[in-house]
């Protein structure tokens, strides 16, 4: 009887633990400053990760992330540090899973112009490599614009939503939100028919 009791409650102690979010100790280099500072990295995606240390404002932008005993620092971009935690994406060149994703990238050279969500801020550019799920861009003053943007490309009817998942310089790296691109032509069509 205790043995059945034990087999019952255990999927559900198991469950505790995979529900929180999981939280790895680091070593974080900044390149720029030379410091180095101990964090917790949580949140981790193919995209980047959230750090979290009493000295995140030690951070300048380019830094490097050890984890563990691995001889290699993963190079990242610190893009915001808000008190005690610093938002961060990594950097493609060092993300070996980037470099095998599963929809591959092609260049092109297409223009655009980029704007924000309410079109009140905008800057000329062009996609240089694109894939179904996002795409690079490189536009001067991009810098300027915020991570949520539509992305017009001329010449065609349907503009693109895309959120911007990392910056270098004049370039980004976006991925493109495709139910926000039909919920943006379905809006534009009702704007565009003449009242009945």
């Amino acid at each position: 009887m205790a043995s059945s009791a034990f087999s019952v409650h255990r999927p559900h102690a198991a469950a505790v633990p995979q529900a929180q979010p999981e939280v790895e100790r680091v070593l974080v280099f900044d390149v720029d400053r030379l410091t180095c500072i101990e964090a917790e990295m949580s949140n981790v995606s193919q995209w980047g990760c959230r750090l979290t240390s009493d000295d995140a404002a030690l951070l300048g932008k380019s830094i490097g992330i050890r984890v563990g005993d691995d001889p290699y620092l993963r190079a990242a971009t610190v893009t915001s540090v808000t008190g005690t935690m610093a938002a961060v994406v990594f950097s493609a060149q060092s993300d070996a899973a980037a470099s095998r994703r599963q929809e591959p990238r092609r260049p092109v050279s297409i223009p655009i112009v980029v704007t924000d969500r309410e079109g009140s801020m905008r800057v000329s550019g062009r996609i240089v490599d694109a894939s179904k799920s996002g795409c690079r861009i490189s536009a001067p003053g991009l810098a300027k614009l915020p991570d949520e943007i539509v992305i017009r490309v001329l010449g065609m009817p349907r503009a693109l939503v895309g959120k911007i998942m990392r910056r270098e310089g004049d370039e980004a790296g976006v991925r493109l939100n495709w139910e926000a691109v039909r919920e943006l032509a379905s809006k534009t069509q009702k704007l565009a028919r003449p009242p009945v």
